[in-house]
């Protein structure tokens, strides 16, 4: 194998190999919950018609996002 194709651990990847990160997560994955927090927050609103229900719901989705974010971060 040729030394030259491997990536040598001593040198930080350059700067346009890295990927964006969020929370510990790629920016796409990131924007993903996001997006699916807002939708079942919207869902929620939806179906109990009531402002109270969705902010604590909202509020729980988000820290059980960010509970998950923490947990997958530390599970590498």
């Amino acid at each position: 194998m040729d030394r030259r194709s491997v990536q040598n651990a001593e040198q930080p990847a350059p700067r346009s190999a890295r990927t964006v990160r969020i929370a510990g997560m790629e920016w796409v994955t990131a924007l993903l919950a996001l997006a699916m927090c807002l939708l079942f927050a919207a869902g929620i609103a939806m179906l109990t018609h009531s402002l109270e229900a969705t902010v604590v719901a909202t509020a729980c989705i988000g820290m059980g996002l960010a509970a998950v974010s923490r947990i997958l971060r530390t599970g590498r």
